[in-house]
């Protein structure tokens, strides 16, 4: 839903990224009062060479309807309202509203990792990675946790039904909190909004973006293998990519019940299971790179699409192990996965096992970290 004030607001965004710092200066006071600006930095004195600014627009729904399984609460598309701690008109964002807002503001999600023994079932406690590039160029990485407790002293007064239902999703509802604290940091959002101020305000993110010299070849060639995922053919494998150059890792814990600060996610669980039979994918004995010159590379063909390179003698072990389908290290079901990259699949599309879920293979990744085959 975009109103005709949301709108006006949106035509004040330049209709190209800025290249100065001087433009993105009166651009952000231009549109301050006509928009909810979503970026921890006041003001911009650098921006890395070859690279420009675009500001990214996102239009947040506060429509929201009567909740039946919850009569204190309404909920909708990107918002919902609580009466515990919403006045009438304010609204807070939901996982699919906030997730819109990460979605347009580059951030990456690194890691989603457990933090408690799984001892009792009731209690669960999860750490999100989250990176995302600033305006300087620098890459920063934040840690937050959550707990979720729903033992008898943090949920007196519940029915059964609603501590069976809130258990059943306790791990999922975990890990949308903690995301939530995520994004809040990243971006200084705050936990609520009035309903008049979204129908009137678009958000908008500043995100740094490429603006390489086309008119230079070789910069040109350099822009070519990276889109077709040659840069190891054509250049060799550069010793420390991909590193983070600077790291702020914020890391916290609370217990608190299921619906006290953060937007409780309705839906169950992915049921996981490892994988058997001579098909077993674990990925934790291939043969060492080859050297330049030696058989071409393929390239992964995960459903994430990143389409990097992955050296022949890894490639053929995963034709053999996955009936035909390539991965890399981080797209294959063993130690290196990264489940934070392929956690919106449905399926990993691996031919020797159409069924698995991203969800499986990183219940995989922690056996086989903890030593289990």
């Amino acid at each position: 839903m975009t109103t005709a004030t949301q709108s006006s607001a949106l035509a004040l965004l330049p209709p190209r990224p800025l290249a100065s710092i001087e433009e993105l200066r009166k651009t952000l006071v231009a549109i301050q009062d006509r928009a909810i600006l979503l970026t921890p930095v006041i003001g911009v004195d650098y921006l890395p060479p070859m690279h420009h600014v675009s500001l990214r627009g996102v239009f947040i729904d506060p429509t929201v309807t009567k909740d039946l399984k919850n009569p204190r609460s309404e909920r909708g598309r990107d918002c919902y309202f609580d009466s515990k701690f919403c006045a009438p008109n304010e609204r807070a964002l939901n996982k699919q509203g906030l997730s819109r807002l990460l979605t347009a503001g580059g951030v990456s999600v690194i890691d989603i990792a457990r933090g408690d023994d799984r001892k009792d079932p009731r209690v669960c406690t999860l750490y999100v990675t989250v990176e995302v590039q600033q305006l300087d160029g620098k890459l920063i990485r934040i840690r937050e946790g959550k707990t979720t407790d729903l033992r008898a002293e943090r949920t007196s007064g519940w029915s059964v039904e609603r501590i069976a239902m809130a258990q059943e999703r306790i791990e999922e509802v975990t890990e949308t909190k903690a995301l939530l604290r995520c994004i809040r940091q990243l971006f200084s959002l705050q936990q609520k909004y009035t309903s008049e101020e979204l129908l009137e305000k678009p958000f908008v993110i500043p995100v740094l973006v490429p603006a390489p010299d086309m008119n230079d070849p070789e910069i040109k060639r350099m822009v070519a293998a990276k889109a077709l995922g040659l840069e190891d053919v054509l250049y060799g494998s550069r010793p420390g990519a991909g590193k983070v150059i600077e790291a702020e890792v914020v890391t916290r814990s609370s217990a608190a019940p299921l619906d006290a600060d953060d937007e409780p996610e309705s839906g169950a669980a992915t049921t996981s299971a490892p994988v058997s039979g001579e098909a077993d994918p674990v990925y934790d004995d291939l043969p060492p790179p080859q050297p330049q010159g030696g058989p071409p590379q393929a390239v992964c063909g995960c459903p994430c699409g990143h389409q990097v390179p992955v050296k022949a003698a890894d490639a053929a072990m995963c034709m053999e192990r996955l009936g035909g389908s390539v991965r890399c290290r981080p797209c294959y079901p063993g130690r290196d996965f990264v489940y934070g990259a392929h956690k919106d699949l449905k399926t990993l599309e691996i031919k020797s096992h159409p069924d698995f879920t991203p969800k499986m293979a990183e219940d995989r990744r922690k056996q086989l970290a903890g030593g289990g085959r």
